[in-house]
């Protein structure tokens, strides 16, 4: 009987260090598991004021393409009228040329139309 009695001490025993080794585990296993939270958190948080940031680059750039287009559109717009202006002026000066260069326009313009 005797033995019986150690044998089942010796089995309480190792339930019992079992029972430690597992809850030490856990505790392990709940610390990783918080500090791959953490580090989640913190890659989250920097992915999130990257792209912040590229977003805002993005804007900046679209605002100054708009301003250079305006810009352009503008400038583009001066010329047409200083060219409108130069041809009325010329068109004043001479107006036959003026005449026959359109006739002569609308006749290539017509060649063309006819081959097609």
């Amino acid at each position: 009987m005797a033995e019986f009695t150690e044998t089942a001490a010796a089995a309480a025993r190792r339930q019992n260090g079992g029972a430690a080794a597992r809850l030490a585990n856990e505790e392990q296993m709940q610390e990783q598991i918080s500090k791959l939270q953490d580090e989640l958190k913190s890659v989250t948080e920097k992915l999130t004021k990257l792209t912040e940031t590229r977003v805002e680059q993005a804007r900046s750039t679209a605002r100054h393409l708009v301003r250079s287009g305006q810009q352009i559109a503008d400038d583009l717009s001066n010329q047409a009228g200083d060219y409108e202006g130069q041809l009325e002026e010329a068109i004043r000066e001479r107006p036959i040329v003026a005449v026959a260069g359109a006739i002569g326009i609308g006749f290539i313009i017509a060649s063309l139309l006819r081959r097609h």
